[in-house]
């Protein structure tokens, strides 16, 4: 007999790996002539630049840079920097993928050893984990209707928002900026950071349009009798469109904007000397689109006149609910001892991580970030430390829900630190959080269904059989149970709903 089952794609993503790719690295740097001996080294700065992340059969590729930044204290007692960039290229493999896949890498230090050799040598080793994350965007079948072999479905509604697209865009971008009036000379750059602000993402027809800001933090060493430690920051408009297939206004549309690497270059200007950065920073948007979807799914099923062979799964539909985005002001005061510091220099973070919790409607965050930071000691000796700042967010989630996700993603902004007496910091940070929000719905749903025609059931001898229900009692169930139909059993005893509403005697229809 002729069967036919009515299917609608429903697409969504799915974590294909994340694993960490070990790239260790092992230098020796010899001085060059201009820089002058090394009475101390303070501390050796590894940035990780992504340049590149392919996909290519099943093998996803990352290739980047470590650039390596030293600083140290000079025979003057003024701090000096070196830097030296290492460049790697490494894989990892991608197993039982089928469809289009997203790749990110990240980068994260997990040692650096730095030693004098010499005055003018330093011995470097290290560590550093590139973390791959690769999704891959599929599509599942769903039945939502059936005809012919007498096959009887429960159906159901899903709204849902449905992944539509997923990928990742490497840019570019830079300029060539002065240092501004009254600013000393470049000598040598200690640390060049950059972080994306989103402002805006707008889907068009296969484009997605992001505008915000990008704001550069340099600290350099002074081209000056003093040599003094000067910070110094830039910001470039972000404005970006990328193609982007099957979206849509309607769609939307999650980007998170990170950056992979930054180079900032000293440049001599008419005079000589070095008044201009030539800027240029790589950036990654991690892109993700939704089109809301009314689904119908088959959430049951069976034949009247053959055993069934069904497939269930626990599927997970998703609500896009909002995405928080948010600067966080921080201001807290740190313990020092035992240094007893004289001025603070320069402060950065090195690294941010944070979690939330979905508690009476709202979301709770926590984050945590490690804060560097350069100063000078009461006997005006330059020296490094490290120290954790904590801070906390909260934004409104969904009542009555607890199946909320959420989690955040941290940029640092521009930092400030000043000394408070000899023994603590005062520290000023720009926090920016994206966070993406949603409500998972999980239904176990009927993803396949057959009938069995070597198995036919056995016909009823009966014509109406008499049965005794109790209030609350799923239609659907007794017509299963004694293999008929709801219609029948609706049409047999007058009835609208699918729900026995009392005590009652039901008359079921062959």
């Amino acid at each position: 007999m002729e069967y036919s089952i009515k299917k609608e794609n429903f697409t969504f993503s799915e974590k294909q790996i994340q694993t960490s790719a070990e790239q260790s690295f092992e230098t020796e740097i010899s001085l060059p002539d201009y820089c002058s001996d090394i009475r101390k080294i303070l501390k050796c700065l590894v940035t990780v630049n992504i340049h590149s992340c392919q996909i290519n059969g099943d093998r996803a590729t990352a290739e980047g840079e470590n650039v390596i930044r030293v600083l140290y204290v000079g025979e003057s007692g003024k701090p000096e920097c070196y830097e030296q960039s290492i460049p790697f290229s490494k894989y990892v493999e991608i197993r039982g993928k089928e469809g289009d896949c997203s790749c990110s890498v990240r980068g994260k230090v997990e040692y650096v050893n730095c030693r004098a050799v010499s005055q003018r040598r330093i011995s470097i080793s290290g560590n550093v984990g590139l973390i791959f994350t690769v999704a891959e965007l599929k599509s599942l079948p769903l039945p939502h209707a059936a005809e012919g072999c007498e096959i009887e479905t429960r159906c159901e509604k899903v709204n849902a928002d449905m992944e539509v697209s997923l990928c990742n865009k490497i840019f570019e971008m830079g300029e060539t900026v002065s240092l501004g009036e009254g600013q000393p000379p470049v000598s040598s750059v200690v640390r060049a950071e950059a972080c994306a602000v989103t402002e805006t993402v707008k889907a068009v027809e296969n484009k997605l349009l992001i505008k915000g800001e990008m704001q550069v933090f340099v600290l350099y060493c002074a081209d000056s009798e003093n040599k003094e430690l000067v910070r110094f920051k830039h910001t470039m408009p972000i404005s970006q469109v990328f193609q982007v297939g099957d979206i849509d206004k309607d769609c939307i549309c999650d980007a998170d904007v990170s950056v992979c690497g930054v180079s900032v270059t000293p440049c001599a200007d008419s005079n000589g000397k070095n008044t201009l950065f030539e800027i240029s920073v790589k950036a990654e948007a991690d892109i993700c689109a939704y089109r809301n979807t009314d689904l119908t799914v088959v959430t049951d099923c069976y034949s009247t006149r053959y055993e069934m062979k069904c497939e269930y799964r626990n599927v997970d539909f998703l609500r896009h609910l909002f995405t928080y985005k948010e600067t966080k002001q921080i201001r807290t005061t740190v313990d020092l001892t035992p240094l007893t510091v004289s001025e603070i220099c320069d402060g950065f973070c090195k690294k941010t991580d944070g979690s939330t919790v979905h508690k009476n409607g709202k979301i709770e965050g926590k984050g945590n970030g490690i804060i560097g930071l350069i100063y000078t000691d009461t006997e005006g000796e330059y020296g490094y430390c490290e120290r954790s700042v904590d801070f906390s967010f909260e934004c409104q989630g969904k009542d009555n829900c607890e199946s909320v996700c959420a989690h955040p993603v941290f940029s640092v902004g521009e930092i400030s630190c000043t000394s408070v007496g000899s023994d603590k910091a005062e520290i000023k940070m720009s926090v920016n959080v994206f966070m993406p929000i949603y409500e998972t719905v999980s239904k176990k749903i009927c993803v396949n269904m057959e009938p069995d025609e070597e198995h036919p059931k056995r016909k009823n001898d009966w014509e109406l059989t008499v049965y005794f229900c109790n209030a609350g009692e799923q239609l659907w169930d007794i017509a299963e149970k004694y293999n008929t139909t709801v219609d029948r059993i609706k049409e047999e005893n007058e009835l609208t709903g699918e729900t026995v509403t009392e005590k009652t005697i039901l008359m079921i229809p062959s």
